[in-house]
């Protein structure tokens, strides 16, 4: 290190623009500094004053941690860990979630749809749309303060779709505890209804999760891309989390490529991340 910084921002690997970009827009600078790579983890390396550390500790949406350099004490800000929770069902960690949304351009879509969600997408869209702070749920350990406007009305609808009820009901008593329950609503539906359910092109953005551990499309997976052509306004978009114990993707996305040439959804890449050192490939598309 050429430098001598005195914080380490930690996330995992995948998007890590949009982590770089969550930084300056909080700091409201440019910014000077190195980035290291270690065991799927990305560390960026800051020479920060102490109010900027604890902006980006009340802001930060993206950081998994953040590590405070002084002589040879390191003092670890952890911020993955979101305290929202009654239920501790989520797959997802709401980092990587935030990186997904940040990419998505949340904030231009009035409609949302998470379809098999365990909560984490629904959850951290509302927070995140609500301007309500990560570390709001744990203030009483924070010594430090910072006046901030949570925004309690919002003119945007967030539908949190599964078939389990009982999920459904945790993923909803989480909502409430995270304040976002106002702006989601859950519905106990299949994919294959979704279409007598919601009117033709009303929503701007579709995230799903697919973790079959197979290369070919069921017949249930067909339905995500019929429904998207369905649903989705023009230029919105479709997220597609790719959640399986499979080295190559790449037969998944040519069977999924050939498959929606029948519909007005356009595939326009994927992005490799990581979550707790699991690989992942989020796959993106557009309706044309």
């Amino acid at each position: 290190m050429e430098k001598n910084y005195n914080v380490i921002c930690e996330s995992d690997i995948g998007l890590e623009e949009y982590i770089l970009y969550e930084i300056k827009n909080i700091l409201n600078k440019d910014i000077n500094y190195d980035i290291n790579i270690i065991n799927n983890k990305i560390n960026i390396l800051l020479d920060l004053e102490e109010e900027d550390i604890i902006r980006l500790m009340y802001y930060s949406r993206t950081l998994d941690n953040i590590y405070k350099l002084g002589g040879s004490e390191r003092i670890r800000i952890n911020l993955s860990n979101r305290n929202y929770n009654i239920f501790n069902i989520n797959r997802l960690k709401s980092t990587l979630v935030s990186k997904i949304l940040y990419l998505s351009r949340i904030y231009e879509a009035k409609n949302i749809l998470n379809l098999m969600d365990d909560g984490s997408f629904s959850i951290e869209e509302g927070i995140l749309l609500k301007n309500i702070p990560v570390i709001f749920w744990k203030m009483k350990d924070i010594k430090y303060t910072i006046d901030f406007q949570i925004y309690n009305k919002v003119d945007k609808k967030i539908y949190c779709v599964h078939k389990d009820p009982n999920l459904l009901y945790k993923i909803e008593k989480n909502s409430e505890k995270a304040l976002v329950d106002d702006i989601t609503i859950f519905r106990r539906i299949n994919i294959e209804w979704l279409d007598q359910k919601f009117k033709s092109e009303s929503i701007d953005r579709i995230f799903v999760f697919k973790i079959k551990n197979r290369y070919e499309l069921s017949k249930k997976e067909k339905y995500i891309f019929f429904q998207s052509d369905y649903l989705l306004r023009k230029g919105g978009k479709l997220y597609i989390l790719l959640y399986n114990n499979i080295n190559n993707y790449d037969q998944i996305i040519k069977n999924i490529i050939d498959y929606i040439k029948k519909y007005n959804i356009e595939y326009i890449r994927s992005y490799y991340i990581y979550n707790n050192n699991k690989k992942l490939l989020l796959l993106e598309f557009k309706k044309i």
